[in-house]
């Protein structure tokens, strides 16, 4: 039986393999030297965002400039729904908004996995609603 983990628990072990990143979904090693410093060059470690740690978790490709998008979707679904903003309540794809979550109001990546497993909680609810609105469209 071929079971897949859920994007929440992705992210959840992916946390464990490198330090979290913040404008990127994966960030090489690199040598920076900090404005002043006569002392070096500092070595940044490797590092994933939320979503970065998730795809890491299982093997999806991690690149600098993006992620194959479908190939992402293909593998977590769950990246596709449109749901409530968790902060100010506006609709997104949940892969914005997990984007957002790290980026912007600096969340833990445990944090927004916690979160999206309450959404995975709700996913078979969230997709009836929606294809009952597509549905709904067709008609129209």
């Amino acid at each position: 039986m071929n079971q897949q983990i859920e994007l929440s628990e992705a992210i959840r072990l992916g946390s464990m393999l490198k330090p979290q990143a913040f404008g990127l979904l994966y960030r090489p090693a690199t040598d920076v030297r900090a404005p002043g410093d006569v002392l070096g060059l500092r070595r940044l470690p490797e590092a994933t965002c939320a979503l970065g740690a998730g795809f890491d978790a299982v093997g999806l490709p991690l690149l600098v400039d993006g992620i194959d998008f479908f190939e992402a979707l293909a593998r977590f679904q769950v990246l596709g729904i449109i749901v409530p903003h968790p902060v100010h309540g506006f609709p997104g794809h949940l892969m914005n908004i997990v984007m957002d979550l790290n980026d912007s109001y600096r969340w833990t990546r445990e944090a927004c996995a916690d979160w999206v497993a309450g959404v995975e909680a709700k996913r078979d609810a969230l997709l009836a609603k929606h294809a009952a609105a597509v549905a709904e469209l067709a008609r129209a």
